[in-house]
């Protein structure tokens, strides 16, 4: 909102803790809209960096830079991050805040731990079906963070890195001479991480076939005391029925 300024949207990519692209655009504000010319979409071309065998991370940053306008809200852009490449399955990944996300401030807050859960894992060896998580610290300090699963299964506590991106390999679930499993994962950390589910050939971890978001375990009430429900029930019924 406002009458005029100016914002910057600030692009980088990192790899390993490096920015290894940059790119800064502004929009000028005038008269409450956009009067400089629309940008292109923005792309990056994995360029294979040298020596470096783990995923890497896009943040997108908008900022006011001048005058009088203003963000009325934290919310982020409603819009998804195109995969594609020849030769190879296309798919789309939602974005993710890097701070201020309402249900993990309230999960944090209540348990005191941060818990990302995922009901669909499938790994078969038969099949070439694989899972991995992929694990994004966009801060400035190493994450602690482990994997359980439903059937007592257990990760070895695993480190992310300040400003950089892991895959945790879920095959390493498999017990000994064990070719399939199928369950759900709960993930813990001691700061929150940005976290992906992919669906992959076990045989390689590039050809990819879903790209999903984990969950968080929610700290919203479950229940409220039987007066409290009996108020919001009539409540509820006078609205349906006579609009008050």
């Amino acid at each position: 909102t406002g009458d005029s300024g100016r914002v910057r949207h600030r692009l980088r990519v990192y790899y390993d803790g490096q920015i290894v692209a940059e790119e800064t655009r502004q929009f000028d504000i005038r008269g409450g809209r956009i009067s400089s010319p629309w940008p292109d979409a923005y792309q990056w071309y994995d360029r294979n960096v040298p020596g470096c065998e783990n995923p890497g991370f896009l943040e997108s940053e908008f900022r006011v830079e001048e005058g009088d306008i203003y963000f009325v809200g934290n919310t982020p852009l409603a819009f998804y991050s195109i995969y594609s490449a020849a030769g190879k399955k296309g798919f789309l990944s939602d974005n993710a805040y890097k701070f201020s996300a309402p249900p993990v401030i309230a999960q944090i807050a209540a348990y005191a731990r941060y818990v990302d859960t995922y009901p669909a894992v499938r790994l078969d060896r038969e099949r070439d079906y694989g899972d991995s998580l992929v694990l994004i610290n966009p801060y400035n300090k190493p994450i602690l963070c482990s994997v359980k699963t439903m059937d007592k299964r257990k990760l070895p506590r695993f480190r992310v890195p300040a400003l950089s991106a892991r895959y945790l390999h879920l095959e390493n679930l498999f017990e000994e001479n064990e070719s399939t499993w199928t369950g759900e994962i709960q993930l813990t950390a001691n700061n929150r991480l940005v976290t992906f589910d992919i669906k992959h050939a076990l045989s390689d971890i590039r050809t990819i076939s879903d790209h999903e978001h984990l969950d968080p375990f929610r700290a919203d009430p479950t229940h409220m005391p039987l007066f409290q429900w009996c108020r919001a029930y009539v409540g509820e019924v006078l609205s349906r029925r006579f609009g008050i």
